[in-house]
Parts: structure tokens; C-alpha cells; sequence
């Protein structure tokens, strides 16, 4: 390839990247997408779709493909850490409110979808720069290889074979917390909120999971579990300071994970039994393979603008929050939608500006600026029981929903966000 020329160029080929492509070309525009990555991810890391995200993915006819392979979420389940505080079922005989799938598996049906289209998916292509010269964006992705280097202590690191020149309309910046487009707009990326640490597993149980969300809210933390396919459980539970582990597995003690400069013992099984017993005491699956365990630090970040001109950001590349609700990347599909509406119409009506870009931006930062909770608390009405008065901070970013679904849900409990 010695050049690549197209309407529109998406950084990033994760589920929002993908999904801009997928928009993109369905309002007939031509797309490239480009991701550093060599190919989907291999481990099927649990997410959940929302049931406005369904409803997008059912327009690109992709919803029965999700479903097929996820499994169901028709309620969620409050708990303190002793019982059950509070059953809420959502979803209706159209279909579950919500879909937990791996994220492997989602990105596998969007990268099929992207191949059946015809849309070029580069992987192991990479956004090294470029400038908009306000008629189009130029600039350059790095085909990248992998090679052995080291002698003492060899290993494998990727270098850039060549760099491809490209020419775009428009470029969208899909690509992640670390985002290319976004450093090279000089665009701030400021924490809006505390960060919040957890500690993730999935492990196979020898129960079913049932079609929840199940939330346990006490003492400051946030526990959730979500089922996913095959009897599979994930579990994310938040954690504060080390000492809030060193409790535990004595022998271990010198072996840790970092985050957030924090050492953290190391994620043994009996850490999962100690969270289990601790936190969920009524959880009587018993895990038959861990297949996955994680100390992630999330931070909570918003962009102070979505773009300028010709580039425009979507998903992690303007927003960070906590993985609790799966916010971030469902309101990241949204803006897929948006953002390829916006192109569309830029294109279509001519002015020399974007004036629909402007707005998706604008529209954007409205929608973060409610999700974080900047422009105003939460507040729990007279009808509220004391469980969501005391969380109704916290419970804005736990929900399974965004924007009007997500203000509809809290109603529902009695809490106005």
C-alpha cells in the first residue's frame, strides 16, 4: 500500500472505533480504520451492552449476533453486604435490557461486519501524525513489525516498517485513553474525579449465573458482578489502600501488583475467597477455574472539547469512568452514531464549518458533564429508602444506562441525577 486515501480515517479498531466505521459507512462514506494492535484481543474481558447500545447495533443488524453469543441482563439486584436490599427488573418480551458479552467476542462480530463490508481494517497500523489543513487531514500511519531484540534478555518489541502517507475528509480519534488524535490536538485530558481502584476476576461457577447485575454498595466500596456466557462470573471489587489486603495469604507477602504507584498483594485465589466471604456472603456458586484476575486502576477524565475542524474524538480517547456501569464505552457508541451523522451532514451541507461537528462536541461534553455529575449532585426524593440515600452519589456512575435511560432508572429508586 503506498497510499491511503478515504472520506474518513477512524483511529482505533476497538468496539467504538469499529462502530464509527460501521456508521460511517452506512450513510455510504468511505472509511479506513487503523489500530496498532495485531488483531481483536485475545482474552474475552466482560463488558455489557447497554439497551440503547442494543438498539444502535440492531441498526447496523448486529443485535441478533450479540445476543446469540452473550447472555441476558433483565434486572439488577442491590445488596448491602449481609442481603439483598432491593430487586429492579428492566427489559420487556422484546428483548433483555441489557447483553454481557466478552469483548473479544463484540469485537469479533464488528470486525466480521467491517469484512463484509468492504471496509479496509488495518491492523498493526498505527497514527503516528498529521495536520488538518482545514480542506483535509494529511498525514501518516506506521505499518509496525515485531523482531527479536536483546541478547542477554531477549524479547519482542514492535518497530515501525514503513510509514504510509494518507489523505482524509475527516479523521476520528477512537483510540484510547492514550490517544494519538487527541495529543496532537493539545486538547486537555483533566481528572474530573477521584480515581477508584478494583480488583477483577472471572472464574467459572458451578451455578448458572442468574440474568442480573448484582451491586453491593457498603463502607465506601462498590462490588459487582456480572454473569457472562458459559457460566462464567465477573467480578469487580473496589479497593482502597494495601492494608485493606494484607490481611491476607501471609507467604505472599513480598509479591504485589502495582497500581496507582500503591503496592497491592498479589491477586491469589484466596483473595477472591476473602472478597466472596467478605463482601457477598449469600454468593454460593463455588468457582471451579479463575480464569482471569486484574488490579486495575481506573481514573475518572473528560476532555474540555471533543475536537476541532476536521478531528473528532469518540469513546476513551475523550472520557474515562469506572468500569462499574460499562458507561464509558456504551455513551462511546453513542457518539459513533453521532459523529458519523455529524460527518454525513458536514459533507452534506457545505459550510466551511463543521457546524454538526461543533454540535456532537457540544452535545458530547453535555452528556460527560451529567455522567460525572459536574453540574449538579444527585439528590434521593422522600419515596427513597435509606440504602440509595446513602449511595445516591455512587450510584450515578454503577448504573447500566446513560443519559434519559439512566435519569428514567434512577426514578425508579427514587434518586434524581
Amino acid at each position: 500500500m503506498k497510499k491511503i486515501e478515504t472520506d474518513v480515517l477512524v483511529a482505533g479498531a476497538g468496539p467504538v472505533g469499529m462502530c464509527t466505521a460501521l456508521f460511517l459507512n452506512a450513510k455510504g462514506l468511505g472509511v479506513t480504520v487503523v489500530d496498532s494492535a495485531p488483531g481483536v484481543g485475545t482474552h474475552s474481558y466482560g463488558l455489557a451492552l447497554h439497551a440503547d447500545t442494543l438498539t444502535r447495533l440492531d441498526s447496523l443488524g448486529l443485535r441478533n449476533a450479540v445476543e446469540a453469543r452473550g447472555v441476558p441482563v433483565r434486572g439488577i439486584r442491590f445488596h448491602d453486604l449481609s442481603e439483598e436490599v432491593k430487586s429492579l427488573s428492566f427489559g420487556g418480551d422484546d428483548g433483555p435490557a441489557c447483553v454481557s458479552i466478552g469483548q473479544a467476542e463484540l469485537e469479533e462480530i464488528l470486525a466480521e461486519a467491517l469484512q463484509a463490508r468492504g471496509v479496509p481494517l488495518l491492523w498493526q497500523h498505527a497514527l503516528t501524525d498529521f495536520r488538518d489543513d482545514g480542506e483535509s487531514v494529511q498525514g501518516k500511519v506506521d505499518e509496525l513489525e515485531q523482531r527479536l531484540i536483546g541478547y542477554a534478555s531477549a524479547h519482542m518489541d514492535w518497530f515501525a516498517r514503513r510509514s504510509i502517507p494518507f489523505t482524509a475528509r475527516f479523521l476520528i480519534g477512537a483510540d484510547g485513553h492514550r490517544s494519538v488524535a487527541r495529543r496532537r490536538l493539545k486538547i486537555p485530558f483533566e481528572e474530573v474525579g477521584s480515581p477508584e481502584t478494583f480488583a477483577v476476576f472471572e472464574f467459572k461457577s458451578d451455578v448458572p449465573p442468574d440474568e442480573l447485575l448484582h451491586l453491593v454498595m457498603e463502607h465506601g466500596h462498590v462490588s459487582a458482578h456480572w454473569p457472562l456466557p458459559h457460566n462464567v462470573c465477573r467480578w469487580s471489587f473496589q479497593v482502597d489502600e494495601c492494608s485493606a489486603l494484607r490481611s491476607m495469604r501471609e507467604k505472599d507477602r513480598d509479591l504485589a501488583q502495582w497500581a496507582g504507584g500503591l503496592a497491592y498483594p498479589a491477586l491469589h485465589e484466596d483473595v477472591l475467597e476473602h472478597f466472596l466471604k467478605d463482601r457477598a456472603p449469600w454468593f454460593t456458586g463455588k468457582r471451579e477455574n479463575l480464569y482471569w484476575r486484574s488490579l486495575v486502576r481506573f481514573e475518572n477524565r473528560l476532555v474540555s472539547r471533543f475536537g476541532a475542524g476536521r478531528v473528532w474524538l469518540a469513546g476513551d480517547a475523550a472520557h474515562l469512568t469506572g468500569p462499574v456501569g460499562i458507561q464509558s464505552m456504551n455513551e462511546g457508541i453513542a457518539e459513533a452514531e453521532r459523529v458519523a451523522a455529524a460527518v454525513k451532514e458536514t459533507l452534506e451541507d457545505g459550510h466551511t464549518e463543521p457546524v454538526p461537528l461543533i454540535e456532537y462536541g457540544q452535545e458530547s461534553l453535555r452528556q460527560w458533564r451529567f455522567l460525572h455529575g459536574i453540574d449538579g449532585p444527585a439528590s434521593a426524593g422522600a419515596g427513597a429508602g435509606d440504602f440509595f440515600k446513602a449511595h445516591a452519589a455512587r450510584l450515578r456512575r454503577c448504573l447500566p444506562a446513560t443519559g434519559a435511560a439512566l435519569r428514567a432508572l434512577g426514578e425508579r429508586v427514587g434518586i434524581d441525577f
